[in-house]
C-alpha cells in the first residue's frame, strides 16, 4: 500500500487537534457551506471487497481443479499491507506472469474481480473506516451540506451504495445530503469529478474536501483554494507531491479528532 508522509504546513496545527475549531470558524464565515467526501478508499475500506471476491473466486468449481496450487496461495490473501492493484497482491503471494500458468491465473482472477467489484453486491463487502461516519455527522451538525462525490456509477452501484451508507451510520437522507455518482460506468473518474465542480460551486461554498486519490486532491486544491483539502492516505493509483496552505495528509480519521 502506497502511503505519503503526514504533511504539515505553516497554517496547519500540531497533531491536528485544532482542526475542528478551525473548520467551525470557516463554516461560520461561509454562506451555504459544503463538504465533499469521496467514498472508495476514503470513507470505505474497499480492500475487503477484493478479499471477498477472491475468496469466492477460489471457491469456483470450474477453476478449482485447474489452479489447485494457486488457490492454496490465494487463501493467504489478507487485509494487512494490502496493495492497490489485484495483481500486486497476487505477486506478493508468489503468483506472477513469469510462467504461462501464472499469467493465465492472473487474467482469470482479474476478469472475475472486474465482474464483481463494480456492483451493488460488491460494495456491501466494504467496511467503513473508524471515525469516518463521526466526521460526516460532525459536518451535518455544523449545518454543512454533504456531497458524496464518487466514481461509482448509478446503474450498477447506487443501490448498494445507499444501503452501505445507511448500514454504517452515515447521513444519507434529506435535502442537505447529495450522492453524486457517474451516470455511466465507462466515464473516466477524474473527468467526472472535474465536470462536477461547477455544479458543486453553484450550490454554495466548499469548506472541506476528502479524497484518497492524489490527482483528485490536487484538483480540489486548484478548484477550492480556500477549502481544507484532506488526503486520506489509503491505497491510491498514482503518487503526486501535494502541498498547499490548507492541505492535510492523514492516515486515520482519528488524526482529525473524529
Amino acid at each position: 500500500m502506497t502511503r505519503l508522509t503526514l504533511k504539515k504546513t505553516r497554517d496547519t496545527f500540531d497533531a491536528m487537534r485544532d482542526f475542528q475549531k478551525k473548520l467551525s470558524q470557516q463554516i461560520q464565515l461561509t454562506q451555504r457551506p459544503i463538504a465533499v467526501f469521496d467514498l472508495d478508499g476514503t470513507l470505505f475500506d474497499v480492500t475487503w471487497r477484493t478479499i471477498e471476491i477472491m475468496k469466492r473466486f477460489a471457491a469456483e468449481p470450474t477453476s478449482k481443479d485447474r489452479y489447485h496450487s494457486e488457490f492454496a496461495l490465494l487463501r493467504n490473501i489478507s487485509h494487512e499491507n494490502f496493495k492497490y492493484s489485484l495483481e500486486q497482491n497476487l505477486n506478493e503471494l508468489g503468483i506472477t506472469r513469469h510462467s504461462e500458468r501464472g499469467a493465465s491465473f492472473i487474467r482469470e482472477a482479474q476478469d472475475y474481480w472486474f465482474k464483481h467489484f463494480f456492483t451493488d453486491e460488491g460494495v456491501l463487502w466494504d467496511r467503513a473506516y473508524a471515525g469516518a461516519s463521526a466526521c460526516v455527522h460532525w459536518f451535518v451538525n455544523q449545518g454543512v451540506r454533504i456531497v458524496y462525490l464518487s466514481g461509482r456509477d448509478v446503474p450498477n452501484m447506487s443501490r448498494g451504495t445507499l444501503t452501505a451508507l445507511e448500514r454504517d451510520g452515515f447521513p444519507h437522507k434529506g435535502d442537505r445530503i447529495s450522492l453524486v455518482l457517474k451516470p455511466d460506468f465507462h466515464m473516466d473518474d477524474l473527468l467526472f469529478k472535474k465536470q462536477s465542480m461547477e455544479i458543486i460551486k453553484s450550490e454554495g461554498g466548499v469548506v472541506a474536501t476528502f479524497d484518497n486519490e492524489p490527482a483528485n486532491v490536487q484538483m480540489f486544491l486548484n478548484e477550492f483554494p480556500e477549502a481544507w483539502s484532506v488526503h486520506y492516505q489509503s491505497a491510491f493509483a498514482k503518487h503526486l507531491e501535494l502541498s498547499g496552505p490548507k492541505f492535510i495528509g492523514v492516515n486515520t480519521w482519528t488524526e482529525l479528532g473524529f
